[in-house]
């Protein structure tokens, strides 16, 4: 899905920035080596961003969790 039509920002674009790092808008723009243009698309990438973020952080949580769980039942 288009996110930005001035800079054809997908929401593809968007995760892939995450995976990448990004954290703010301005770095998910500059993994596309753009900007925000017009403005009207800063509100749903904000949306997006902390969305997949939450998400990947979770994520990690969850994995860190899975890890810690199996060295214990190696100990055991």
């Amino acid at each position: 899905m288009i996110v930005c039509s001035c800079n054809a920002l997908t929401n593809h674009d968007i995760a892939d920035a995450v995976r990448r790092g990004a954290s703010r808008p301005k770095e998910v723009y500059a993994s596309k080596g753009c900007k925000a243009q017009c403005g009207n698309c800063v509100p749903g990438v904000v949306c997006a961003l902390r969305s997949l973020v939450r998400e990947r952080k979770e994520n990690a949580h969850l994995f860190q969790q899975a890890e810690q769980g199996a060295g214990a039942a190696a100990f055991a």
